[in-house]
């Protein structure tokens, strides 16, 4: 996950006194209170008046170093075993959006410095826009080149979004558009490839572009 990457660097700064710990946090967050997603709290940080200069000199927030150093251990560990999961399993794996679960619930608990928060927003953003860029790649194979009806498409991609057996099945089936499936599998494949290269670094919390028309 991008974001999650993102703030495990920067934690590291601190340790070559590169950052202070205010620089990356302020606090943590009670479990029972409501957590806005971190591009909400990329928004509103945007939409407040800017202060950089007083952040650059803002004082320290008395957060105890020691346990600042296990939540991150945790986060980091946390990490660690949905990137795992993703390169075994792929993102869409029940195994995988349990991990994937446990470190957003975890990593919401953060109250994140205001410095933070766009430089990751822009992380997801980005993740977001290329994910995109290839799950409409897979759609006009399979409905423009392939000629498959777009109900079917909506119907049986999501959940193999990184399953590279999914076009081979479609191929050796019954369907009118089989043969002209496997004309296409090794482009639908490439694509399945990437889209598993971006869940290595990225999670999707997202669904499979249906809304347009390839």
């Amino acid at each position: 996950p991008a974001a999650v990457d993102h703030l495990l660097a920067e934690y590291d700064l601190i340790e070559t006194e590169e950052r202070k710990l205010s620089d990356v946090l302020i606090g943590y967050l009670n479990p029972m209170d409501h957590v806005p997603s971190a591009l909400a709290q990329a928004e509103a940080a945007k939409n407040k008046e800017e202060d950089d200069e007083d952040e650059d000199e803002a004082e320290d927030t008395g957060l105890d170093p020691i346990e600042a150093k296990e939540r991150f251990d945790t986060l980091r560990q946390l990490n660690n075993k949905a990137k795992k999961a993703i390169n075994r399993y792929g993102v869409a794996h029940k195994s995988t959006q349990q991990h994937l679960s446990a470190l957003g619930e975890h990593f919401k608990l953060l109250k994140l410095a205001p410095r933070q928060f766009e430089p990751m927003a822009e992380a997801v953003r980005e993740a977001l826009s290329l994910i995109r860029a290839e799950e409409r790649t897979v759609m006009a194979l399979c409905i423009r080149q392939a000629k498959m009806p777009r109900t079917d498409f909506i119907g049986l991609f999501p959940g193999h979004e990184t399953d590279e057996s999914w076009a081979t099945g479609l191929a050796k089936g019954k369907e009118p558009y089989a043969a002209a499936i496997a004309v296409v599998e090794p482009d639908i494949q490439r694509s399945q490839r990437r889209l598993m290269q971006l869940g290595r670094k990225n999670r999707p919390d997202h669904q499979p572009d249906q809304g347009h028309q390839p």
